[in-house]
C-alpha cells in the first residue's frame, strides 16, 4: 500500500539517498582512517562504487574541526555522578577527559589543501555532495559526541555560523544540510536551523521498525517522525530519514520500502571502528558489497522507478509540493 498523499517526481515510484557520518581529515597514520587516506582509504570505496554505479549521488556529513574522541570508561561512570558545569565535573574534564587538541583537524588549514580539493573534484563532478555535521562533534559532558544537546540557540546559531566560515575557507562546497552529532537534537537546535535557512536535517534514524506507510521513527534522533518519507518541520526544514542501515539492513526491508513508495535512507559513518568505538556501519569493503548488493537488485527488479538522489534535491523537492 502507497501512501496516496506523496508522489515521487518524473514517475518514480521510490527514491534513495544514502549519507555518510563523521567525515574529516584524520588519517589511518592519526590512529583511524576518516577520509584523510583520500585516494587510498575509505574515501577510494566510496568514489570507486560511484563509479560503478554512476546514477547514484553520496551525501558526506563533514564535521569541520573535528575533536571528539571516545571516553575512558572510568571517567564516563564518575562524570555521571556530578552535575554538568560543576567544580568537580571541570577538574574531572581537566584531568582524565580525551579529546583532540583544538584545530587539530580544522579543514582550512593549509595541510588538509589536497583533502578538500579531493573532495571538491568529486563534488564538481556530481558524484557526492557535502552536508554539514556539526562544528566539532563534541562537548564535554556525557553523551560527549552529542555537541548541540546543551547550547541554546543563539549558541547553536554561532556554531553553525563558525562551520560555514570554515567550508567557505577551505573553497569547500557544501549544500544547506544538517546532520546531527551523535544525535543532539533540541527545540534550540531545530530554532537555530530554521534561523540560517537550512534546506534540511537528518533529523532520524531506524532501521528496526517494521515498514509501512505511517511508519514513524522509534530509534534515533527526533521521535515520532515519519521514517519512510521525508517531511517538515516548522515549515521550513525539510527532515529526510534514514531507514537502511550499511551494516546490517536487508535487500528485503529496501523493497518493502519501494512497494510503499517510500525513501530508502541508506546511513553509514565512515570509520567502522573510532578509536575503539564500534559502530558496525562503516565504509568497508564488506559494507560498501553490501551497498552494491542493494543497487544491483534495485537496478535489476526496479528499473527508472527508484529516484537515486541527495539528501538536499529530496528537500528541494517537498518545498515544492508545499509551494
Amino acid at each position: 500500500m502507497m501512501r496516496k498523499d506523496f508522489e515521487w517526481p518524473d514517475g518514480y515510484r521510490s527514491a534513495l539517498v544514502i549519507g555518510i557520518d563523521d567525515v574529516h581529515p584524520e588519517s589511518s597514520a592519526e590512529g583511524c582512517d576518516c577520509g584523510g587516506d583520500l585516494e587510498g582509504g575509505v574515501l577510494s570505496l566510496l568514489t570507486d562504487f560511484l563509479e560503478r554505479h554512476p546514477q547514484v549521488k553520496i551525501t558526506l556529513f563533514v564535521t569541520p574541526d573535528w575533536l571528539y574522541l571516545p571516553q575512558p570508561t572510568g571517567f564516563r561512570f564518575i562524570q555521571r555522578r556530578f552535575s554538568r558545569g560543576s567544580l568537580v565535573d571541570s577538574l574531572l574534564i581537566k584531568l582524565f577527559q580525551r579529546r583532540w587538541p583544538d584545530g587539530r583537524f580544522r579543514i582550512d588549514q593549509e595541510q588538509y589543501r589536497k583533502w578538500c580539493a579531493f573532495i571538491k573534484r568529486k563534488v564538481s563532478d556530481g558524484k557526492l555532495s557535502i552536508g554539514i555535521h556539526g562544528l566539532q562533534h563534541f562537548q564535554t559532558y556525557v553523551r560527549y559526541s552529542a555537541e548541540f544537546l546543551y547550547p541554546n540557540t543563539d549558541e547553536c546559531r554561532q556554531k553553525l555560523r563558525t562551520a560555514k566560515t570554515l567550508f567557505n575557507g577551505a573553497n569547500l562546497p557544501y549544500t544547506m544540510g544538517f546532520a546531527p552529532p551523535g544525535w543532539g537534537i533540541t527545540n534550540s537546535l531545530i530554532d537555530a536551523l530554521v534561523s540560517e535557512s537550512f534546506n534540511y536535517i537528518a533529523g532520524c534514524a531506524d532501521a528496526d521498525s517494521p515498514v509501512s506507510p505511517a511508519g514513524l521513527c522509534k530509534g534515533a534522533g527526533i521521535q515520532g517522525l515519519p521514517i519512510y518519507f521525508p517531511s517538515v518541520i516548522k515549515d521550513k526544514l525539510v527532515n529526510v530519514p534514514r531507514n537502511w542501515d550499511l551494516g546490517k539492513s536487508s535487500v528485503e526491508r529496501a523493497e518493502q520500502i519501494v512497494k510503499i513508495g517510500g525513501l530508502i535512507g541508506v546511513h553509514g559513518h565512515i570509520a567502522d571502528v573510532y578509536h575503539g568505538n564500534k559502530l558496525e556501519n562503516g565504509v568497508t569493503q564488506k559494507n560498501v558489497q553490501h551497498l552494491d548488493e542493494l543497487l544491483h537488485f534495485l537496478e535489476e527488479n526496479h528499473p527508472n522507478k527508484v529516484w537515486f538522489t541527495a539528501f538536499n534535491d529530496v528537500a528541494t523537492y517537498l518545498k515544492t509540493l508545499q509551494l
